[in-house]
């Protein structure tokens, strides 16, 4: 696989480097910004994007989760591990904000759709690091929600 070279996970680094170097002065100023106008050059930035593009689209939330994570780990190993750990703060976030909400259900519930996002998540990543191309993540979509990366 091409993206486990030297040369590939170098320009991964520079690529995420960029894109977190792009959007720290924002959140620092804590101006909320359209992922969409960044200029997200790694598999990371894109699947920021991606995830706002999809957040009103109605279509299943497992689909959402492994299709948002397997475009983010697309670049190589150092893109699935901030995917992941994305997808753990994510995660932790929902749980502090919907625990002992019944809206929710019972904290059971809430914990129990945590770890079924986080399989979808760790699925996705798995898709991510195996295709060639970026756009077999689309797959994962119905044709309705589905976009051409690049």
């Amino acid at each position: 696989m091409g993206k486990y070279g030297i040369d590939k996970m170098v320009r991964s680094l520079h690529n995420l480097g960029y894109d977190a170097g792009e959007r720290v002065p924002d959140y620092i100023n804590d101006i909320s910004k359209n992922p969409n106008e960044y200029d997200n050059l790694s598999s990371v930035g894109k699947a920021q994007a991606e995830a706002n593009r999809l957040t009103p689209v109605s279509i299943s939330d497992v689909n959402k989760h492994r299709y948002v994570s397997c475009v983010g780990s697309f670049d190589g190993p150092f893109a699935a591990a901030a995917t992941g750990l994305a997808g753990i703060y994510k995660e932790g976030k929902d749980l502090y904000r919907k625990w002992n909400n019944p809206r929710y259900g019972t904290n059971k519930k809430i914990i129990e759709d945590s770890i079924k996002d986080m399989k979808s998540n760790f699925i996705g990543i798995g898709n991510g690091l195996s295709y060639s191309d970026i756009n077999q993540c689309s797959h994962i979509l119905p044709r309705k929600a589905r976009k051409r990366l690049y």
